[in-house]
């Protein structure tokens, strides 16, 4: 639950304004006591209605502010209606945590411009939380431009009459896996896992604190699964290093704990946000059923806090639908730990078009992986409800396997989708065959 004043005091654009330290731009103390002041009405403030017109919780919060002696926040508040711009664009979820402060400071330079100029709430995602923006350029390229390179290379597969010729051949088309461009796109998204993780603090300054569930969530689901689907990609591409494949058992190993550990994260979320405590005495029993029913009421998506049993149990398996097919994966990698380069060979022989399936599923789960935790990213800027990020989250699960889908279809009869007619596991294409 957070605090935010550009959306719970006014039906404006929320956006930052060069003005909210108008006149005391270097008092850290008065800077200070505001930030205090938020805190200790966020969630009050945003009970009544978490929408851009909460006026009964903003209210509470404007009313906080003007006890804060006249601090630089409560003057921007009370000059708000001189400028189009309020003195928040992100919100702060907890004032100790720099990150958190850096998130509420956009940057103001050409794109911010840009962003502004389509909408001032944009500029929520271009602040200085992203040194040198380089989660954002990396993003842009492995999202946004790998979601159209796997596109094109599956219909590249429909057209282009290569269905049971195997991988294409590093230098015969830009949509090679074993290609520049594809390498590129791998190395983007590389880079864009990596520098989301210092941004992954929510309730902690260090970075991969056990305690901070979120800021792990992040981490481990975001930037540790896709680096997992991003190295299965690279493996299967026909151009992975030779000698790198005598360390294929341990990353599989490590990749496989890392599955493990981010389904657990998850489910203690789960359990946590919405399953009330016990033991506690008395005042602490009425205190967590307070934040109990705030957090209920956000995860399921209810503004009026009437919320059935019924919506409570489906969005916990909505939770759980995210965190718990990670598990297969640890399936799917074993047959490069076990079977490893003899096994891809023999399956190959059998289904010409197999390695090409495979580093489809893989590149497209990092997408699916890296799309979901960019909604979990606009959801936390308030750019998002939960239903979009539940959309977006569901698609990243199933469109992996579409794109399966479609390359079976394409390759008439060359690829094996049933994992029981060439997992390695399962008795199928062991060297000594």
């Amino acid at each position: 639950s957070v605090l935010e004043i550009g959306e719970t005091s006014s039906g404006a654009d929320g956006a930052w304004s060069p003005q909210r330290r108008k006149g005391d731009a270097n008092d850290a103390g008065a800077a200070a006591v505001d930030l205090e002041v938020i805190e200790a009405a966020q969630f009050e403030a945003l009970d009544e209605h978490e929408g851009p017109h909460a006026t009964a919780g903003g209210a509470k919060a404007i009313g906080l502010l003007e006890k804060s002696a006249g601090g630089p926040l409560a003057e921007a508040e009370h000059s708000r209606q001189d400028s189009p711009f309020l003195p928040y664009t992100n919100p702060i979820h907890n004032t100790e945590v720099n990150m958190e402060r850096l998130k509420a400071q956009p940057v103001e330079d050409l794109v911010g411009n840009a962003l502004r100029a389509i909408d001032p709430k944009l500029l929520r995602i271009w602040t200085k939380a992203d040194y040198l923006h380089m989660h954002a350029v990396s993003g842009v390229v492995f999202l946004g431009g790998g979601t159209v390179w796997q596109a094109s290379r599956v219909y590249e597969l429909f057209t282009s009459g290569h269905a049971g010729m195997g991988e294409l051949a590093p230098d015969s088309s830009i949509f090679a896996a074993g290609g520049p461009l594809a390498f590129l796109l791998l190395l983007g998204g590389l880079v864009n896992g990596l520098t989301a993780i210092p941004m992954s603090q929510f309730s902690s300054n260090k970075v991969f604190d056990l305690s901070d569930l979120k800021g792990n969530g992040f981490s481990l689901g975001g930037t540790g699964l896709t680096t997992m689907c991003l190295w299965m990609a690279w493996w299967f591409s026909g151009n992975y290093p030779d000698f790198l494949h005598e360390y294929d058992s341990p990353l599989v190993l490590f990749f496989s704990l890392l599955c493990v550990a981010t389904t657990v994260n998850w489910e203690v979320m789960v359990q946590q946000n919405f399953n009330s405590g016990a033991g506690d005495d008395e005042a602490n029993q009425t205190l967590r059923k307070q934040k109990r029913a705030r957090q209920d009421r956000k995860m399921a998506g209810v503004d009026d806090g009437q919320m059935t049993s019924q919506t409570l149990e489906t969005k916990k398996w909505l939770y759980r639908v995210a965190s718990w097919p990670n598990l297969t994966q640890i399936l799917f990698m074993s047959s490069i730990a076990y079977g490893g380069m003899p096994w891809l060979e023999a399956v190959t022989r059998a289904y010409p078009d197999q390695p090409r399936m495979l580093y489809d599923y893989a590149f497209a789960s990092a997408l699916g992986y890296s799309f979901s935790m960019f909604a979990e990213t606009l959801r936390d800027r308030k750019l998002i409800g939960l239903q979009v990020d539940f959309i977006c989250l569901m698609l990243g699960v199933v469109a992996p396997m579409g794109v399966v889908a479609l390359d079976t279809l394409a390759s008439h009869g060359s690829t094996a989708i049933n994992p029981i007619d060439y997992w390695y596991m399962f008795g199928m294409f062991h060297p000594a065959q």
